[in-house]
């Protein structure tokens, strides 16, 4: 009897760790001011992982992305700056592309 009070308290506590991971890779949506190879400037969005929020910037550099008006994909050169979705930039020139792009 008392070898299965510890086998249920054993499982409750690992289905209550699975939800705390679970928790922990929660997707969050963002948007990236990039400058792309050949100087044009655009507002990419992004699903990641909370975690890797601050690890975006690295991530995308160099990645292939489709753009606006463009059957190719081009590549990313810089990201200058990333917030959340619905968050505004701290920079006047990606506030003001923000603006101008359709979603």
């Amino acid at each position: 009897m008392i070898f299965y009070k510890k086998m249920s308290f054993l499982l409750a506590f690992a289905m209550l760790a699975g939800t705390a991971q679970a928790a922990k890779e929660e997707i969050s949506e963002l948007k990236c001011h990039v400058e792309l190879f050949g100087g044009e400037e655009v507002i990419h969005f992004v699903n990641a992982k909370k975690n890797d929020g601050l690890n975006m910037i690295k991530k995308l550099t160099g990645k292939r992305i489709t753009v606006t008006g463009s059957r190719k994909k081009q590549k990313i050169y810089q990201v200058r700056e990333c917030a959340d979705l619905h968050g505004s930039f701290k920079g006047s020139q990606a506030n003001q592309l923000d603006a101008a792009t359709v979603r």
